[in-house]
């Protein structure tokens, strides 16, 4: 992402100018735009920035007025009856998923962390719903957060005694230290950066901000730990039902309160009351000055693990073996809310820094956000060891579309009973980027998606089969005829799309409207095969764009090994017709990028094609030149996209602004003289060749003040990869200051995908070779990384992938 900030400094003073990564192509068909309930107008979105509620509400209300979403054709036999499927349950199958056990949110309400049973600590930004971190320690099991005052460092405790201090803006180390021989209890941080511990082995200690011991003491069968609000008293518990107050100074005993039964748990509020959670199910509340109890209830039947009070401290929320949260009024001393929806033990609960939200870790794998004043579920964070998702209870999500499938949200299933449905199946209809962000703000799901709950039941996708015209598993020809049977099971039949290879083959079906009283629709493509494994895949989907379960055949056929070009289109665009555009770094990355396969191509490639496209040269009608050279290309060729310059995303699509372009703010002009990503499916259909990788490093043109408008362009190009089969890798964002350093030479996202083709991205395996997958998934780690150590604003790359993965190059490092 990229900005002249000399040029820009005026804007920067007047507004706050902002980037967004976009791209587009266009073919010469009509575009029709797409509207999107989602992409709130920049034109009100500056009380984003002030975190106002009602202000979010109105600018979502006042988007739909001007906006309606277009609900696809329903293609459906004649005489067929749309019926819904059984209430479905929301389950997770993914070994990298753990539990977590414990979570902090910073006292300025940005970030939280969440720790796991794996022993990894998790980042969230909770501003716009997206998780930064997944901090590894191999320290066992995380038992203990808590957030700096400061707010850039959280400190975790795990069962093997160890203390370790991160930071939250780059996910590394601070200090590393064993503070106690048995597991960690609990934590708490002090001004100036001194640090309490209080571990299993029965001792509480206070640390300097270096790891220095400053003091400690003992106390028998230590079971919880808490700090009064001036923080200088400390509060204990313990398993023979002992609360104990201790000065800090001195380590002396000053008061003892006794619970009558072992207390697991303790939280403290600002006017000197202290809860306690009890193993026989209780809940008591008492005031650590007088020594008096002012709430015993029993309500849970099971031990209580975990309590926590309301910021204004009113409300005082405890969970625990039962699997509810029970809301309570401490100064009425009564139950007001229940909160079921966890299927196992919670483990660890916590406020929101504005009190309107609760959050809870429980032992069915997720951290729950309840909307506390309503006393609903709203989302559901899911981590994936490297990957990640938030879903909520109606089936809208967000997380992670690049990666294994045990790391990303194809891990996470709606179950019917009959049939299991990967969330990556709803992407068209549910997929909302920033949707933790919008539900933080204050936003219901039916405002940022309009689509139906799947709560209830859902329109089931079409079942679909192939067949060929060979039906042995090894061709002799060449050429073979693939016919697709798509069923409609009572949701329709809207599209039925062919993938050979990973990659999209030839035009999707769209089956006539009303096509009679047949349930079935039938296509066929003729497809030429590749020498070796052939995997040929079809999908259809109901009228609501739910996937169905795909169905795969694999053929081989044994021709000789055919030649393979690397078709290189590189576009840079510094100086544009209007100069208030113009840009710094974006002709030289573009530049570099050829360059750099140009000398290293033959590692991997029997020959390269570059096509170059620069400043004045870089015009909607040569860009489209270009591309459509690109339909000559061979099955067995790789085609590698580069654009550099500015775009701008609207109405669900994402366009890149050529040179020509004067005034890109406007609408009107966006769709009719920038390139549409919306038409990219038709020139994808259009290459032959099936390895496609989209590079994308470009920024928004105008100013914007919405912090979401960072995450518009993501729905469009994971829809773009889903449909296509393409990878898909894009700089962002518009929040992000423009990452483009003179110290580097290039902006952050070609710099990080330079030094990933050069051999820092050969990771997994590490075999010499680069691979899409695995340069995807080094720019997803080093561009956050790159930012925060040049102290810009954190950029988080948009990553998509649904095609077969291919080798790049050979490292030349």
């Amino acid at each position: 992402m990229r900005v002249n900030l000399k040029k820009c400094l005026p804007l920067i003073i007047a507004l706050l100018t902002i980037t967004v990564c976009t791209d587009a192509f266009e073919a010469a068909a009509n575009t029709t735009a797409l509207t999107n309930t989602r992409i709130v107008s920049k034109t009100i979105n500056k009380a984003i920035h002030t975190n106002t509620r009602q202000a979010v509400k109105a600018m979502i209300s006042s988007q739909q007025s001007r906006q309606g979403r277009k609900t696809p054709v329903s293609r459906i036999a004649n005489g067929t009856k749309q019926t819904r499927t059984a209430k479905p349950t929301f389950t997770i199958s993914s070994p990298a998923c753990s539990a977590p056990t414990v979570l902090a949110i910073t006292p300025d309400g940005r970030y939280m962390a969440s720790g796991n049973e794996n022993g990894d600590v998790q980042i969230w930004n909770l501003e716009t719903g997206q998780r930064l971190f997944n901090l590894e320690a191999k320290s066992g099991a995380v038992r203990a957060l808590t957030a700096t005052a400061g707010n850039n460092f959280f400190a975790a405790g795990y069962n093997n005694g160890r203390v370790i201090l991160w930071n939250l803006k780059n996910g590394k180390k601070e200090r590393d230290f064993t503070a106690h021989t048995q597991e960690i209890v609990e934590l708490a941080t002090l001004e100036g950066g001194l640090l309490i511990s209080a571990g299993a082995d029965n001792k509480i200690k206070i640390w300097e901000s270096n790891g220095e011991l400053i003091r400690e003491f003992s106390v028998a069968l230590l079971s919880g730990m808490a700090l009064n609000q001036a923080q200088t008293i400390i509060i204990s518990s313990s398993l023979d039902g002992n609360i104990n107050t201790w000065e800090m100074t001195t380590g002396k005993l000053i008061k003892t309160m006794n619970a009558g039964h072992a207390v697991l748990t303790l939280a403290t509020t600002g006017n000197n009351l202290v809860a306690a959670g009890l193993e026989n199910g209780e809940v008591q509340v008492w005031n650590s000055v007088t020594g008096r109890r002012i709430m015993k209830q029993k309500s849970h039947q099971a031990a209580v693990r975990t309590v926590a009070f309301s910021p204004d401290n009113t409300i005082l929320a405890s969970a625990g073996d039962n699997q509810q949260i029970f809301i309570w009024s401490p100064r009425n001393q009564a139950r007001i809310a229940t909160l079921s929806g966890h299927e196992a033990e919670v483990k660890n609960l916590g406020f929101s820094s504005d009190g309107h939200f609760i959050f809870s870790a429980g032992a069915d794998r997720m951290i729950r956000v309840w909307e506390r004043n309503y006393k609903t579920e709203i989302a559901r964070l899911i981590s994936l060891g490297s990957g990640w998702a938030v879903v909520s209870p109606t089936g809208s999500f967000d997380g992670s579309l690049n990666g294994s499938d045990s790391e990303r949200v194809a891990a996470l299933k709606w179950s019917t009973g009959k049939d299991n449905y990967s969330l990556e199946a709803f992407l068209n209809g549910y997929y909302t980027p920033a949707l933790l962000g919008y539900l933080l703000t204050g936003s219901t799901i039916s405002e940022i998606n309009p689509n139906e709950t799947l709560a209830g039941g859902f329109l089931p996708p079409p079942q679909i089969e192939i067949k060929t015209s060979n039906t042995a598993k090894e061709s002799p020809e060449r050429t073979i005829k693939v016919t697709v049977v798509a069923h409609d099971m009572g949701g329709g039949v809207n599209e039925i799309r062919l993938f050979h290879n990973g990659k999209i083959a030839g035009e999707k079906l769209n089956p006539p409207e009303n096509a009679g009283a047949a349930a079935s629709f039938t296509n066929t493509w003729q497809l030429n095969l590749l020498p070796g494994k052939n995997q040929i895949q079809a999908i259809a989907t109901n009228t609501a764009m739910i996937e169905g379960h795909p169905a795969e055949i694999t053929v081989t056929f044994a021709g000789k090994k055919e030649k393979r070009t690397l078709h290189v289109v590189t576009v840079g665009i510094n100086e544009y017709e209007n100069p208030r555009l113009n840009l710094s770094f974006a002709g030289s990355d573009a530049k570099s990028v050829g360059d750099y396969f140009e000398k290293t191509y033959r590692t991997t490639f029997d020959e390269i094609k570059i096509y170059r496209l620069f400043n004045q040269q870089a015009t909607r009608t040569n860009i489209n030149r270009t591309l459509n050279l690109l339909t000559d290309s061979s099955p067995q060729d790789t085609v590698l996209i580069y654009l550099a310059g500015h775009g701008e995303t609207f109405d669900e699509n994402w366009y890149f602004i050529p040179h020509e372009v004067r005034h890109p703010e406007n609408n009107k002009v966006l769709t009719q003289e920038a390139l549409s990503s919306s038409l990219l499916q038709l020139s994808a259909v259009k290459f032959g060749a099936q390895k496609i990788f989209l590079l994308l490093d470009s920024c928004k043109s105008g100013a914007a003040l919405n912090v979401f408008d960072d995450f518009n362009l993501r729905r469009p190009l994971a829809l773009l990869s889903q449909n296509t089969g393409i990878h898909v890798a894009a700089a962002s964002s518009s929040l992000q200051t423009a990452g483009e350093l003179g110290r580097l030479g290039h902006g952050l996202f070609t710099y990080s995908l330079l030094e990933g083709l050069k051999g820092k991205a050969d990771l997994e395996p590490i075999d010499k070779t680069i691979t899409a997958l695995e340069i995807m998934h080094y720019i997803c780690t080093e561009l956050p990384l790159l930012s925060n150590q040049y102290q810009l604003p954190q950029q988080d790359p948009a990553i998509n992938s649904r095609g077969n993965n291919f080798p790049i190059c050979k490292r030349s490092l």
